[in-house]
């Protein structure tokens, strides 16, 4: 069985009526999304700006993609990572949360520890 270039028998059946030349997925168009995060922990620094905390045990996808986006948003901000466990980011990967957390620039411990240094 011949495997279609489109994503579902609905878009197969779309291109079909289309006029000739009419192009698929041809242009990505970027958008961003306006949404708010809470940082788990806030913690006060005399004569400093203070220091928010992000605690997390499944450090899934979306939550990566999440603080790579806040950081982008707000880059003067001084976020850092407690995870539970320095598990791999994802089953069968090389790279663990703490690897991860050192190649973005966030500072980053596992509990016990706190990132408060």
């Amino acid at each position: 069985m011949k495997k279609s270039r489109y994503k579902s028998k609905f878009e197969a059946a779309v291109s079909r009526v289309l006029p000739r030349g009419t192009k698929y997925e041809a242009v990505a168009l970027p958008y961003t999304l306006e949404l708010l995060y809470t940082p788990d922990w806030r913690v006060e620094r005399k004569g400093a700006l203070p220091i928010y905390i992000e605690t997390t045990g499944k450090f899934e996808y979306e939550k990566r993609r999440k603080l790579l986006a806040v950081k982008r948003a707000h880059p003067t901000l001084d976020l850092r990572i407690c995870f539970q466990r320095d598990n791999r980011i994802r089953k069968g990967a090389k790279m663990t949360n703490m690897q991860w957390a050192a190649k973005h620039g966030f500072r980053a411990t596992v509990f016990p520890k706190l990132p408060l240094d």
